[in-house]
């Protein structure tokens, strides 16, 4: 059941639906009845963030910020966290907050 559950939420956000793409982001992100697979969910969250999902722009900045599924790059996980701070994304607030503090 998990399995097509999965692949017809997959099917959706191939289709730029946003909340299925958080939804597949999360699954993969997490390990929610798969393997966690980091580039998969990155994959998931952008489709949601251009979309201007502001929770998937600050998990696309925080997977940028640490590396998770692509290589770290400071430049793209501010202007993605900025994004979705701009939206008042509390968890976004603070990331932006910190990376400024550390210079990033």
């Amino acid at each position: 059941e998990v399995d097509g559950a999965i692949v017809m939420l997959q099917e959706a956000a191939d289709q730029g639906h946003i909340k299925a793409a958080e939804f597949v982001g999360c699954i993969y992100h997490w390990g929610q009845g798969v393997a966690v697979d980091y580039s998969r969910a990155m994959a998931a969250y952008k489709v949601a963030a251009e979309g201007g999902h502001a929770l998937c722009q600050w998990e696309v900045g925080t997977m940028y910020y640490n590396g998770r599924g692509v290589d770290v790059d400071y430049a793209q996980a501010r202007a993605w966290i900025e994004n979705a701070a701009a939206q008042d994304d509390p968890e976004a607030v603070g990331q932006l907050g910190t990376m400024y503090g550390e210079g990033k």
